[in-house]
């Protein structure tokens, strides 16, 4: 099945199996398990669109990206953007050392 084009790092749709599952896990399965579904398929989605990132034209460096944010979103932005993106990517790097990644 052709999905839609997305633009890169653009979260991809959840799949029919994946919707259907998740529907009739929440009449079938304990919340907890619902939560859990909800999580996993987020990150793996998620892990999809962070990929993409080696795609872009121009995102040699971690600098290319951050001057691009810059002249794009100025500085209060940027400063907004920095914290939301140290939080947030801290976080799934938390996960990612929890599922066994290692720098190594």
């Amino acid at each position: 099945v052709n999905q839609p084009k997305r633009q890169p790092g653009e979260l991809p749709k959840p799949s029919v199996v994946d919707t259907f599952t998740d529907t009739m896990g929440k009449v079938f399965t304990p919340k907890e398990r619902v939560q859990q579904r909800q999580i996993a398929h987020y990150l793996k989605r998620l892990s999809v669109a962070l990929q993409e990132q080696d795609d872009l034209e121009g995102w040699k460096s971690a600098k290319d990206a951050a001057d691009a944010c810059v002249a794009l979103f100025g500085r209060e932005r940027t400063n907004e953007l920095r914290e939301t993106l140290g939080y947030t990517a801290r976080n799934v790097l938390d996960v990612a050392i929890e599922l066994g990644y290692t720098d190594e």
